[in-house]
Parts: C-alpha cells; structure tokens; sequence
C-alpha cells in the first residue's frame, strides 16, 4: 500500500495532503512546524510514504526530521504555479500528485545524495585547520587566544585584516576601522538670525560609522555574543551593569565589542596576554 505526501511547509504551519496509489484525496492536515508533531502526523500514516517537499529555509531541517519516517523522501526545486487558485492545500496536494507521476526534479533524494554537503562540510573543517595552522605561525596569536570571546578561529581572521597593531594610534581608530564607532548625524545646521548666521538648536541621531571592514565587525560583536552567552568574567560583568542602568541589550553588546576591540589592540601593542586579575570594569 502507498501512499503519497506532499508538505507545503512555512515557518509556523506545515500542510500535509496524502494521496493513494491510484491518486485519490485520502487526508490532508495542517501541523505545527514542530519535529514531534510533523512526526507523529506521518507516524498516523499507514503504508509506505513517499514524501515531497519544496527547497527552501525550512527544506534541510526537516529532511533530518523526517528521512527516518518515510520510505522515500524528495525535496524538489520550488515550483511556481502561474494560473488557477492557489493555497497551501492545494500546493501540498500538488506535490504529493507530482511525486505519484515522477514529475518531480530532486534536489536531493536520499541520504547517499548528500554527500556533498558532508564533503563540504569536511573541506570546511579542513579549511579552518589550516588557517588556524596558518595563524600559529605568528606568536601573537597565542596571545590574542587568551582574550575572553576569541577564540582560535577569530584570532586567524583577525590577523590577517589588521596585520599590524600599530596602525591603529588609539582604539578609537580600530573602532571606526571596524564599524563599532558612533557618529552623530544632523542637517540643516544654520539659521539665519538679525545677528548673522547661528548654529540652530537641533537633535542629532547617533549610528554608527558606515566606512568599515564588514569582516572584523563580525568579529568583534561575534566575541561579544560568546562573552555574553557563555557568561565569560569579568567581561559579561560590564553588560550586566549596563543593562541594570537601562541601557538597551544592541547598545550594551556594541559597548562589550568595543570592550573587546580595544583589549585586543592593547594585547597585541605590548605581546602580554590577558590577566582577568588586571581587567578594569567599567564603573
């Protein structure tokens, strides 16, 4: 007995339509996008099933969650259908037609088929082997690893984008260097007044710099993210205090990065590793 599924899946609902053999409407649901619940849906399901689903967001995951529940699994290239009505049923019962007739064109089929994504998965980690390999080469980089939040990788990035700590003068420098500097913005500065012309009384917004390198800003916020979650002292201490004093959770994480950004310049200026012992907190 088979039975033929096809998934219109969204980021809270997922649509089931089930068709037999002979393409007959036996079933259709709507289900929570939840692993257990997709689960049992098609645990319910008598019969071999061979199910379909579209490439897209949500496609990876939930072939991981559902390969093992099903005979067949398929994720298809999205299709786009240009005329009659359009719903998330009838898109699902689409699906599940189209894998009955083998009118279907596979991303990917069957867990053999992705071995290119292991493969790439293992030229990745290869990949960070060597930079970090690479990165072992310069002293400094056992030094800069000591710094709360980067770790081997982000040090391996690092150096190579600021290669040398003494082009910066000042953290300031590093921070507009890597989009962590904050600039105020007006318009319309000047009125004219019986007096001549005088700067008006005006509100300014505050950003940040727009001329940065994108790579090391993603690197410092990274570090202040691990800071944050894995709760690294004396660091995460300065985010906590700034969130009690009502600063907002973007403004504390950037203050934390600009926190980092300049430990990392001093480490590297005088090659000393870092103490939490010497850390100043922010009072």
């Amino acid at each position: 007995m088979e039975r033929y599924i096809g998934l219109d899946a969204h980021a809270t609902s997922c649509t089931f339509a089930v068709l037999s053999e002979r393409g007959r409407r036996l079933d259709s649901a709507v289900v929570e996008t939840n692993g257990r619940a997709l689960v049992k849906f098609l645990r319910s399901v008598p019969g071999d099933k061979h199910l379909c689903l579209e490439e897209g967001t949500q496609s990876a995951w939930l072939y991981e969650v559902l390969q093992g529940h099903v005979r067949e699994l398929v994720v298809t290239h999205a299709y786009e259908r240009k005329r009659g009505p359009k719903d998330d049923q009838r898109d699902a019962f689409h699906l599940a037609e189209r894998l009955r007739l083998g009118a279907v064109s596979p991303v990917y089929k069957d867990r053999g088929q992705l071995s290119e994504l292991d493969a790439l998965r293992a030229i990745k980690k290869e990949a960070e082997k060597q930079l970090i390999a690479q990165s072992h080469q310069h002293c400094i980089s056992a030094v800069l690893q000591t710094c709360p939040g980067m770790g081997p990788i982000r040090v391996a990035e690092t150096i190579p984008i600021i290669v040398s700590p003494y082009r910066f003068r000042t953290a300031r420098q590093l921070w507009a260097y890597s989009g962590l500097a904050i600039v105020m913005r007006s318009s319309s500065d000047w009125v004219q007044t019986p007096h001549g012309w005088e700067r008006a009384e005006r509100l300014r917004t505050r950003g940040l710099n727009r001329n940065y390198n994108r790579r090391l800003k993603n690197i410092f916020k990274g570090a202040a993210t691990t800071v944050i979650t894995q709760r690294l002292e004396p660091m995460v201490g300065d985010y906590q205090r700034g969130l009690e004093q009502g600063t907002k959770p973007p403004m504390a994480k950037l203050t934390l990065a600009r926190r980092i950004s300049a430990t990392v310049l001093a480490m590297w200026k005088n090659k000393e590793a870092y103490h939490p012992e010497r850390y100043r907190p922010t009072p």
